[in-house]
């Protein structure tokens, strides 16, 4: 089975929160939970939940100058630990994290690089903590499409990461229901999409609608203008959602046409 292997090093606010993370991992590694309770107390941040959880495994870590590393295995739909990041930078534990990632399905490293809570580059990260050059000069470049992050909050980073994976996972089931629906109906698969993208501007205006009657019944006064309202703007927009799909569809049948139409007549001049 494939697995990614994730090397998290960390580079320190001060030598006493160095040595307070340093024996949190420790206990943490011998498996001493009250131990490394007592450590996260006076550090300020419980790594526990996130080392214990079963998407990290095969744990150890390694101590150099100045810096922490955490090496962790995980399984290939792993993404980069963000959140236990956010995490230690908020609480003024570390001033910089390189993450290295062996992405073992195709044999390639890839580094990413965190300053300040911030997702940044290697020439800036290194320029900000010098020292680190020695522990992170073997890092390569990151993957260009974490670029869109770059000088982006961490946290900022997260909702956009798991909004793209949102969008991918829709796509999957827009894909599947397609499939689906064309074993089905044998209709050819432009028609299924223009059905399913008018029922989702359907359910879209009605969700709107809906929205939009409870917000304004709920701030405003005079409830039975706001409802009345609200059902008229319930029943239009599911409407108005439709037709602007319905009419580019048109459009678009209506340029085709004449782009064909064009093609015809300079064959036609043509011969």
């Amino acid at each position: 089975m494939s697995q990614n292997q994730q090397t998290i090093t960390l580079f320190f606010s001060t030598p006493v929160q160095f040595k307070l993370l340093q024996l949190h991992v420790m206990a943490l590694s011998a498996n001493k939970a009250k131990d490394a309770a007592r450590w996260a107390d006076k550090l300020g941040v419980d790594l526990s939940s996130t080392w214990n959880d079963e998407s990290w495994f095969n744990h150890s870590f390694s101590v150099g100058n100045g810096h922490l590393s955490i090496i962790v295995d995980t399984s290939t739909r792993e993404g980069l630990p963000l959140a236990p990041l956010a995490e230690l930078f908020e609480a003024g534990v570390i001033i910089g994290a390189a993450v290295d990632v062996f992405y073992d399905q195709v044999g390639e490293h890839a580094a990413y690089f965190f300053l300040s809570n911030r997702y940044t580059t290697k020439d800036a990260f290194l320029e900000a903590i010098p020292e680190a050059a020695s522990a992170v000069e073997d890092y390569e470049a990151s993957d260009s499409s974490y670029d869109k992050f770059l000088d982006k909050p961490i946290p900022k980073m997260m909702a956009g990461l798991k909004a793209q994976q949102a969008d991918a996972e829709a796509a999957v089931v827009v894909m599947r229901e397609m499939a689906r629906e064309f074993m089905l109906t044998k209709k050819s698969p432009e028609t299924i999409l223009r059905h399913m993208l008018v029922r989702a501007a359907f359910v879209r205006g009605l969700f709107h609608g809906v929205v939009f009657t409870m917000l304004t019944i709920l701030l405003f006064k005079g409830f039975w203008f706001w409802l009345l309202l609200g059902i008229a703007v319930t029943v239009a927009l599911p409407i108005f959602y439709v037709h602007q799909i319905t009419s580019e569809d048109s459009s678009d049948d209506d340029a085709d046409e004449s782009a064909d139409g064009q093609d015809e007549e300079a064959l036609a001049q043509a011969k």
